[in-house]
């Protein structure tokens, strides 16, 4: 049997990998064996002999081969390689002749490759599971399932808080969620749980400060503002973290103006979907042109805190008033 895992959503797919595993083990107690092969250690023939082999006691065998049809073919003057085409050639072969014995599980830790090994792997599986990134809504109701599933419940400001401080990580997230639930064991997870035991993230406060300077909410931008600077945080890197938001806004209102929906700017910068839609929610505070003002703004602050010496956090707060 030839099964394929893949997709950017590196935790889920991982986690499938090991679901896989501990069926294997629990069917094929005595006689079982997994091997792994990565992109780098994989060799054909010694792939060949493992898998195509028929022991007289039937052992059970698991490959996990990983990375494998993300490998490129090499190219030496202007010629393919004909050594890999021969691999790819041999490989195809032993999937075809491999016995009952043996599970044969293609695992790449990135979106599906597009190339034509692949789609002749994809033909030949029994079974695919393509994890992609989980959008917004898809990441919340994941969430709140997991906290679910671990006998907690969860307020529904306090899940948007905690997505939003996990930096839209699957890995982290699932994290929180574990040292959440074993807090408030059978009992609702609230704001004040996330403030105290999820962990604090600067990008998270300058979103909410940006987010706040687009609403016109001076007070409350002025809060975000001495909050970071009361925690410690450098007033120059929360000011440089401040021009890299304001970029990134940038680009995505002018993909925007250009007609690219949400998918597009996706794809096209390279963003995870849920920083995207939450980034698209922020800028339609904003024109492109006053964008493009509080840029030339901040980054003349930036300028004359290195030229004028005067205090930077003084500054950081007089900028934020202006702005409001």
């Amino acid at each position: 049997m030839i099964l394929l895992v893949c997709g950017e959503e590196t935790f889920l797919s991982t986690k499938k990998i090991s679901q896989i595993k501990e069926k294997f083990l629990s069917d094929n107690k005595e006689m079982g064996i997994i091997s792994t092969y990565n992109e780098i250690d994989f060799n054909v023939n010694d792939f060949s002999k493992k898998a195509l082999a028929v022991t007289f006691f039937e052992e059970k065998r698991l490959f996990i081969l990983e990375n494998l049809l993300s490998k490129k073919i090499t190219e030496s003057k202007n010629k393919i390689d004909e050594k890999h085409i021969g691999d790819e050639k041999k490989l195809l072969e032993i999937l075809d002749n491999a016995p009952e014995t043996s599970l044969i599980v293609f695992f790449e830790k990135s979106q599906k490759p597009k190339n034509n090994l692949t789609k002749k792997i994809q033909d030949k599986s029994q079974k695919i599971w393509e994890f992609e990134k989980m959008q917004s809504q898809k990441l919340m109701r994941w969430a709140k399932n997991e906290i679910l599933k671990r006998g907690s419940t969860i307020e529904k400001n306090a899940l948007e808080k905690l997505i939003s401080y996990s930096n839209d990580d699957i890995w982290q997230l699932d994290q929180e969620i574990e040292k959440l639930t074993l807090y408030k064991k059978d009992q609702e997870i609230t704001i004040d749980d996330i403030e105290k035991l999820v962990p604090f993230t600067l990008q998270t406060n300058i979103f909410t400060f940006i987010d706040n300077i687009g609403k016109k909410n001076k007070k409350a931008a002025i809060y975000e503002l001495k909050n970071l600077l009361d925690r410690g945080e450098e007033p120059v890197y929360i000011l440089r973290m401040i021009i890299y938001q304001i970029k990134t806004m940038l680009v995505i209102k002018d993909l925007l103006e250009t007609g690219l929906n949400k998918k597009g700017i996706t794809l096209k910068t390279k963003k995870h979907p849920f920083v995207i839609e939450k980034t698209i929610n922020q800028v339609n505070n904003f024109s492109l042109k006053e964008l493009l003002s509080i840029y030339n703004k901040i980054f003349n602050l930036e300028m004359s805190l290195k030229r004028d010496g005067q205090k930077p956090e003084n500054a950081l707060i007089f900028f934020a008033e202006k702005l409001c």
